[in-house]
């Protein structure tokens, strides 16, 4: 499938003058590969660039290449040791001033920081984005405003987002740059089934809301068929099934969510995954298993789990002992799922607050 993005740095690479350009332009291809789901490719392209320069890396492009491998490990579930890599990145490109490299740095160090819930690192890496890149640098302020704006959305304030999503579409579009679109399509649908499963999870979802979710999440996949990126594999029909349960819609539901590969899902929603086929077997009558797959997401619970996850899985839980006539179950779980449910609100209004902090100091910067 053509994509004008990869054609131009394929291009850049042929025309490349010096292996120093060779290489920066290659691992930009690898990055862009990595985040269509084209693994194999992303990593053959970086061992193209180590064997060509052998032990003794070039300084500018050493950060490049750590950022080309944190991406391709990201993108595989990799996330340790794709953290670990982009970490190193952004320390290389610091201490060896490689400024072509440092923006792309940090709005990649910035996404490790808003998946650690740090918001002052998140703050600090992407204000650096936008300080240390021009307009013309739309790889990194376009992956800069999708995080600020997803950050938002998870808050709960779309609404807020939506310029922040625009200005990620505006550079995605003007370089041609499909994986970013594709990126945002997901992330949109995805920031909008977490608020909704929650609130399914305590109560009652407009069908208006779940509508739209639903659209959302059929514009990522065609999409992603239409431009060939096969990008979140898994994590796809686990949200398709997840909204299918919100819609009461719970033989669908279960034939998708049967079929998702736990494995291949980052471990934080493994719990999610098991309360929401346990869901859908209460509503079947098929209580042994509901119950079983109940206590396989309780026990996959660990203190570092995001509030939100917390409150979905003791949420539907509850639900679920209920459905099961487990009355003393069910009140444990409703009062976890109360706790939890407030923590998450909480930090959901901290979490605003701070971001909307950091919208500003990036408009200030902008209009000077």
């Amino acid at each position: 499938m053509y994509c004008r993005l990869l054609d131009d740095l394929e291009t850049q690479a042929r025309n490349a003058t010096d292996r120093v350009a060779w290489a920066r332009a290659t691992c930009k291809i690898s990055v862009h590969r990595a985040r269509q789901g084209q693994a194999e490719e992303a990593k053959a392209l970086i061992l193209r660039v180590r064997d060509t320069f052998g032990v003794e890396l070039h300084h500018e492009i050493a950060s490049w290449v750590m950022l080309a491998e944190g991406v391709g490990h990201y993108f595989k579930i990799e996330v340790k040791p794709g953290w670990e890599r982009l970490r190193r990145a952004y320390a290389l490109a610091v201490a060896l001033k490689t400024k072509s490299a440092l923006p792309w740095c940090s709005a990649w160090m910035g996404l490790i920081a808003l998946e650690n819930a740090k918001y002052e690192e998140m703050s600090k890496f992407l204000v650096e984005t936008f300080e240390q890149s021009d307009e013309q640098d739309h790889h990194a302020r376009g992956r800069a405003s999708l995080i600020l704006a997803d950050t938002i959305h998870m808050a709960g304030n779309y609404q807020l987002a939506r310029p922040w999503y625009e200005r990620a579409r505006r550079h995605a579009t003007a370089e041609g740059d499909q994986a970013t679109i594709s990126a945002m399509l997901f992330n949109v649908a995805i920031c909008r089934a977490a608020n909704i499963l929650v609130d399914d999870a305590f109560g009652e979802v407009p069908p208006s809301d779940l509508l739209r979710a639903n659209m959302e999440v059929g514009s990522f996949t065609t999409y992603d068929f239409a431009v060939g990126a096969i990008s979140f594999e898994e994590s796809t029909p686990l949200v398709r099934g997840q909204l299918l349960l919100v819609g009461k819609k719970f033989p669908a539901a279960s034939r998708l969510l049967d079929c998702v590969q736990s494995d291949k899902l980052p471990k934080r929603e493994f719990p999610l995954l098991q309360i929401s086929r346990a869901w859908s077997y209460a509503n079947q009558s098929r209580p042994e298993e509901a119950w079983r797959l109940t206590s396989i997401a309780i026990e996959a619970l660990t203190a570092g789990d995001d509030q939100d996850n917390l409150a979905y899985v003791y949420g539907r839980a509850k639900q679920i002992a209920e459905r099961l006539e487990r009355p003393q179950d069910a009140g444990r779980f409703a009062e976890l799922g109360r706790e939890h449910l407030a923590n998450h609100r909480a930090i959901q209004r901290a979490t605003l607050s701070h971001a909307l902090q950091t919208a500003d100091r990036i408009n200030s910067l902008l209009k000077k």
